[in-house]
């Protein structure tokens, strides 16, 4: 299969998993909700064990539990955003993934920005903008104050850690890409050893920092099933997307990845009856020419 048609069925189910996740979130609490669906998330892997090579380098274990410790902190500040936001305004600063890779590329890789990339974030900037504008508002620097809501800094801080567990995760996918003298490992591996991990940690989270296995208990009896949904659709949609991203860049792969958070967007706000959702989308197609330009 072509790896755009995995690209285009990984959007179409991370926008499934993104309102299924604001409608569990809406009487759930975060670590709860997170644990639940990092454990359910693991177990739908097990039919996967034999394709599992569990024979790594210890570098390679290294950095998937690292790449999965940095998920782990992403999917909290996300969360934490998607439960107290519209998700019409998360969905499109999600957008602004491809920004912080860009400048990870820049720092740590040496890339150098061209032109069309400097066109690109100014697109980024202009669909945020829009993307935050007033009806009859005046003032036309009431946007910029977004950046004071800790729910919107919540969204920008798990981009720039996702970013990082995402370059993480194309070196092991690909390391001759980057040269690092490990070999590759296969998608199912990779997969399932960083959602073992992921479970793991939301577990002790929960049980160190809150109510523990009565949490989960909970949890399960409030919104189960949801977590459920969302926690296959996940599964399956990561699946698809890191099958994509064997074949392809990481920047390229990402571009066609911005169809969720249109559909997210779309959808998601005529569900939860959003305002505003023309301007909105909009915005989000703003962000995510600016995204595509940054990438060519």
């Amino acid at each position: 299969m072509q790896w755009y048609v995995w690209m285009l069925l990984a959007a179409i189910l991370g926008a499934g998993h993104n309102i299924i996740r604001k409608k569990a979130l809406k009487n759930e609490h975060t670590t709860e909700y997170l644990t639940i669906f990092t454990i359910l998330s693991f177990i739908l892997l097990l039919p996967f064990f034999s394709f599992v090579n569990f024979d790594q380098p210890g570098l390679s274990w290294m950095l998937m539990y690292v790449a999965g410790l940095l998920l782990t902190f992403s999917y909290v500040f996300l969360s934490k955003a998607y439960r107290h936001l519209n998700i019409s305004d998360v969905a499109p600063l999600t957008n602004f993934n491809v920004l912080f890779v860009l400048l990870i590329s820049i720092v740590f890789l040496k890339e150098t920005v061209t032109w069309f990339q400097l066109v690109g974030i100014a697109l980024i900037l202009i669909g945020s903008y829009v993307l935050q504008v007033k009806k009859g508002s005046k003032n036309i620097w009431k946007p910029f104050s977004m950046l004071k809501d800790k729910y919107v800094r919540n969204i920008l801080i798990a981009l720039a850690v996702a970013a990082i567990a995402h370059m993480l995760s194309k070196m092991l996918l690909t390391p001759a890409q980057t040269n690092l003298n490990i070999p590759p490992i296969d998608i199912f591996t990779f997969v399932f050893i960083t959602r073992m991990f992921m479970a793991i940690n939301f577990t002790v989270i929960l049980v160190v920092f809150f109510d523990g296995f009565k949490g989960i208990k909970h949890g399960v009896k409030n919104a189960g099933l949801w977590i459920l949904f969302a926690a296959a659709l996940s599964t399956t949609g990561t699946i698809m997307y890191y099958a994509a991203l064997s074949l392809i860049f990481l920047v390229l792969a990402m571009s066609l990845s911005k169809i969720e958070t249109l559909l997210t967007t779309v959808v998601g706000g005529e569900i939860f009856h959003d305002t505003n959702l023309l301007q909105k989308s909009l915005a989000c197609l703003i962000i995510i020419a600016g995204s595509i330009l940054i990438i060519l």
